[in-house]
């Protein structure tokens, strides 16, 4: 019984028939006095032991023993089958309270371990059903506020994906149209003039290449070429005598002419267009020293935009044929950026120039929207009045 003792947390006493204790695990020794020894069973449990309960269940009873308040447990010792004595199996009343409290804690930290982990697997199935959602969201009220340019990009089998890719197909689709019905818009403008013909469309084209090699993001990208498309359509205010002059223009002429951009400004301020595109309107003929028109901007106050606008402009002048002069060859016209660099251009943007000049040439050759187009001969019937 000793050594049962030494692994068991309970004590273990076991009786005769008459309740007399045979051996046990407590800590009886010659200083323990007869009252905290006292391991007898009262007559009642020993006869409540012996015939058992109708249930089976054991008898319980509460006792003090050596300074200390035990829970007892009461039954029959059994050996194949017969009664051979009985038993009883004590452990203390605190150790039982503590157990219990122990059990409960731990119940509770279990609990809470498994609610918590079921909110987190909520919370993260939860973002990822409500990601998608949420960018297709962000991406429409980009759309809404202008950007034509921005995909959600949400590539799923389910309904949300449906939805996005549907979305993202309206998107490019109004892009494309939004592009052409400004492309149409200026094309009809250029064709005032036969040898400007498709030189807005090549501006954008352009400005939106050197934009691409100074590392611009595609939004940026866009706005520039919208901004080169529509670039000249203040000249749609100035007349034909003096647009179409062939010869020098005079003092008063020159001055006309140069109100293009702010007749350009004037008819797009009812259309609700970003700051970058109406920058390439008005300042496109701005020069970094100040010399340039509407409005004389100089050094740091001539944007991003403006001076990519600038170079664009200029290299497709003078590399388009003008009835008063030939056309200059692409590297004749790179050369003379360089020349104007500092004074008037950007030495960015003219470097970037220089590094695209062969592929613009290739795409100008091979694309016949770069190249203008021509109006058809028609043979309208004559009306008489």
């Amino acid at each position: 019984m000793r050594e049962s003792k030494a692994e068991a947390l309970a004590d273990v006493t076991v009786y005769d028939f008459s309740g007399n204790p045979l051996t046990s695990t407590f800590p009886i020794n010659e200083r323990t006095s007869t009252e905290e020894a006292s391991l007898d069973m009262s007559p009642a449990v020993v006869d409540n032991s012996i015939k058992g309960s109708v249930d089976g269940s054991v008898i319980r009873e509460q006792r003090s023993l050596f300074s200390r308040s035990y829970d007892l447990l009461y039954g029959r010792l059994e050996l194949r089958g017969q009664v051979v004595g009985l038993y009883s199996v004590g452990l203390p009343t605190n150790f039982i309270f503590n157990a219990g409290r122990d059990t409960q804690r731990n119940a509770m930290l279990l609990f809470g371990v498994g609610m918590a982990a079921v909110l987190g697997i909520g919370l993260y199935l939860t973002h990822q059903l409500t990601k998608p959602i949420l960018r297709l969201v962000r991406t429409a009220r980009m759309v809404a506020s202008g950007d034509l340019t921005v995909r959600s990009g949400v590539i799923t089998g389910d309904e949300i994906g449906i939805l996005a890719t549907s979305f993202d197909e309206m998107t490019a689709r109004l892009q494309r149209q939004h592009l052409s019905t400004i492309r149409a818009l200026t094309s009809a403008i250029d064709a005032r003039d036969p040898y400007t013909m498709g030189h807005s469309v090549r501006v954008g084209q352009l400005a939106m290449m050197l934009g691409r090699e100074l590392g611009m993001e595609d939004k940026r990208l866009a706005r520039l070429e919208i901004g080169g498309y529509l670039h000249d359509i203040g000249k749609i205010g100035i007349r034909d005598a003096v647009l179409l002059k062939p010869g020098k223009l005079t003092p008063d002429e020159r001055t006309i002419i140069e109100d293009h951009p702010k007749i350009g400004l004037a008819i797009l301020q009812a259309v609700d267009l970003p700051p970058e595109v109406i920058e390439f309107v008005q300042d496109h003929h701005e020069r970094l020293d100040g010399s340039g028109y509407p409005r004389g901007l100089r050094d740091d106050e001539v944007s991003i935009q403006a001076r990519i606008a600038a170079v664009a402009d200029m290299y497709d002048a003078v590399t388009s044929e003008r009835p008063y002069r030939s056309p200059m060859t692409p590297g004749e016209a790179v050369d003379l950026l360089r020349s104007e660099t500092g004074r008037f251009l950007d030495p960015r943007v003219v470097v970037a120039m220089s590094e695209v000049v062969d592929e613009w040439e290739e795409r100008r050759k091979r694309e016949p929207a770069l190249r203008g187009f021509k109006l058809p001969d028609l043979d309208l019937p004559k009306v008489t009045v």
